[in-house]
């Protein structure tokens, strides 16, 4: 029954994640452009308001069309309104979400831990997505990570020592800010975002330093698959072609955490 509570909360949380994905960056960007006029509570205000909408026909979205998963399935994948398809892509975050949450429960049981990891994985999920849609990692979810990382580790809340955290703070910064240097003063623009740098941190602080060797070199050889893959696939991709390096960065870090998990 608990089990089946946990699932429901993840469906929940999902659901809460997708409104963040959709939302947050364009707020972050009204604050780069306007810093004076927007700060972190207007970033919880954006957030909150107003009630969920289609963003294919702004229609306000009842409650019954809201519910996650099911809304969708009942819907036929098709706005209410409008009948414009609706994107897998929001039942998707709900279901992996709630899987995320199952399998955590499932390791630590009704803990701290359990309760600090979902946080973890939540954070990823979003960062990945918006990554994706915008090229962005904004800091109020980077810089966040990251302090609750460093607390949760101070406190004993999680496995990761203090001194593995910090360690894994300094090189998951210093190691890509490094190579982003030395590609700069090569190529003469930038190989790594800013956002980059601070997502790394925050994933050496979680998952010690140990890890950020192994994250960053992985993740660099599957952008390069990834980026070879787009050329056959007839794209145009070359060294100052863009791409979102942080979903890389997530995707090795989940399967590194997990590996451990299982084994």
């Amino acid at each position: 029954m608990l089990s089946f509570a946990i699932i429901i909360l993840g469906l929940i949380v999902g659901s809460f994640l997708n409104v963040v994905i959709y939302r947050l960056p364009k707020a972050v960007i009204k604050q780069y452009k306007y810093p004076s006029q927007y700060h972190f509570l207007n970033l919880l205000s954006v957030i909150s308001t107003p009630r969920s909408f289609a963003p294919c026909c702004k229609k306000q979205l009842s409650w019954f069309e809201n519910i996650p998963v099911l809304s969708w399935a009942l819907l036929q994948g098709r706005c209410h309104y409008c009948k414009k398809p609706i994107s897998f892509r929001y039942p998707f975050i709900e279901i992996l979400t709630a899987t995320i949450f199952y399998i955590c429960f499932n390791k630590y049981g009704f803990s701290p831990e359990t309760f600090l990891w979902v946080i973890f994985f939540s954070y990823l999920i979003t960062l990945f997505f918006i990554d994706i849609d915008t090229f962005l990692l904004p800091d109020v979810l980077t810089i966040s990570l990251s302090i609750l990382g460093l607390t949760a580790s101070c406190f004993e809340w999680i496995s990761t020592p203090i001194e593995s955290a910090l360690l894994g703070l300094t090189l998951g910064y210093g190691l890509p800010w490094s190579v982003n240097k030395i590609y700069y003063v090569w190529r003469k623009q930038d190989g790594f975002g800013a956002g980059d740098f601070k997502l790394l941190a925050a994933l050496g602080i979680w998952l010690g330093w140990k890890s950020v060797i192994p994250i960053l070199f992985t993740s660099a050889v599957l952008a390069i698959i990834y980026a070879l893959f787009l050329n056959l696939m007839g794209q145009k991709i070359n060294l100052k072609t863009q791409l979102p390096y942080g979903p890389f960065l997530i995707t090795v870090s989940v399967l590194l955490f997990f590996s451990n998990i299982f084994y």
